[in-house]
């Protein structure tokens, strides 16, 4: 049955992590609400905003508990520990 094959292909490859990069005014954060209002995927947003971390989820922003300065200064640890919380998407 190739549907039953496809949904185990799915289901064995759920998460996965992407990065969007895009330049300002290009759309970026309709894409991202577009992505977030999917069952299946949690976007954060833009986590290298100049002036805010937009943690959606209350449970991410006490997981990661950074600033923006400190975010600013260790940018690859930020991503590591925010993609160490488990979103269940």
């Amino acid at each position: 049955n190739v549907l039953g094959r496809l949904h185990d292909l799915k289901a064995s490859s759920r998460k996965r992590r992407f990065v969007v990069l895009c330049a300002a005014r290009t759309g970026s954060l309709f894409l991202d609400r577009m992505l977030d209002l999917q069952s299946d995927i949690v976007s954060a947003g833009e986590l290298f905003h100049s002036k805010k971390i937009p943690y959606r989820h209350p449970e991410i922003k006490e997981h990661v508990d950074r600033d923006i300065e400190w975010r600013n200064a260790h940018p690859l640890e930020f991503l590591e520990r925010f993609w160490s919380f488990d979103t269940g998407g």
